[in-house]
């Protein structure tokens, strides 16, 4: 309840995702996706077969709740394209907590998993990457959850906010709505900003804990790069340190060259498709072996260059 409130102070058309998977949901194991709270059971946090008293199910009943996406399970194909339903409040919730509503960005969330691990998964065409649901710890997995969940104790003891005027506030979040719409490959990194998410998660890839570990989750890394200047904390301004085309310039030391004064990434396509080539230059730059095409979801059509050019650009 209190993330469908929270998610709509800070968008009026803000939702939220529930797991109904039931496995998602097993005592035995703990999920370690993040996607479900520890400790809550099925029956407890989505629906109890018998009663149908789940806390889910429950406001869904009493007009609380409402679908706004039905989610579904891809079973015979992708499964990275499979999705979580979406709930949002209804006007009937936002009435009754009208004078309490902004209360819900300081209620504190139930512990979920904060340290993410991906594996390939082979489907019909391709591997992706698939948050995995168990896997064994080992002794630095359970240093950085500690450490994790030190940091996150803290961010909790601030408050990050945007000092601009509310227009602004939903220009911007308009601005999000039509860059989702453009670029679908980054649809689930550009999502509306949510103030109450104030911590971190670390996320590794393929099945290693020695690959990636980037931190993901709080509501500034959502926001386009234009109002990162207004982000306030405890209403004090900040800055940015920017460090720019932090990836080219390390490569271009290691080899003792000179990067100089042209953008690397408008080298390739162009300062047009500037990010796309970024994107492009470090899904290659990561990737376990040569890449003889663009990335998947990476389309280059439009930029009227033929893949065998754009490799050699890259390159």
């Amino acid at each position: 309840m209190t993330e469908a409130l929270a998610a709509n102070i800070s968008n009026s058309t803000g939702s939220f995702s529930v797991s109904r998977n039931r496995n998602h949901y097993a005592k035995e194991n703990p999920d370690r996706t993040g996607l479900v709270p520890w400790g809550l059971s099925y029956e407890t946090a989505v629906s109890d077969p018998n009663t149908r008293t789940g806390a889910l199910e429950s406001l869904l009943d009493g007009n609380f709740l409402k679908e706004v996406r039905k989610g579904f399970f891809n079973r015979g194909g992708d499964r990275s394209k499979s999705k979580i339903t979406q709930y949002a409040a209804t006007n009937k919730l936002l009435e009754y907590f009208k004078d309490f509503q902004e209360q819900a960005l300081f209620f504190p969330k139930p512990d979920t998993e904060t340290i993410i691990l991906k594996a390939s998964i082979r489907n019909e065409s391709d591997q992706v990457e698939k948050a995995l649901r168990e896997y064994p710890d080992t002794p630095s997995s359970n240093q950085m959850r500690e450490y994790l969940k030190l940091i996150n104790q803290n961010m909790l003891s601030h408050w990050y906010d945007l000092y601009v005027a509310d227009d602004t506030y939903v220009l911007m979040q308009k601005e999000i709505v039509m860059r989702r719409a453009r670029n679908k490959q980054c649809k689930d990194k550009l999502q509306p900003v949510n103030l109450s998410k104030r911590t971190l998660r670390r996320v590794f890839g393929r099945g290693s804990f020695e690959r990636g570990g980037r931190f993901y989750g709080g509501w500034w890394q959502n926001i386009p790069s234009a109002y990162r200047s207004v982000i306030s904390i405890n209403g004090k301004p900040t800055i940015e340190m920017d460090y720019s085309q932090y990836h080219p310039n390390i490569l271009y030391n290691l080899h003792q060259a000179v990067l100089g004064n042209e953008d690397a990434y408008d080298r390739i396509l162009g300062h047009e498709h500037r990010d796309l080539s970024k994107q492009i230059f470090n899904a290659c730059l990561n990737a376990s072996k040569e890449l003889k095409r663009p990335p998947k979801g990476m389309k280059i059509s439009h930029t009227g260059q033929a893949r065998r050019t754009l490799r050699r650009r890259v390159l």
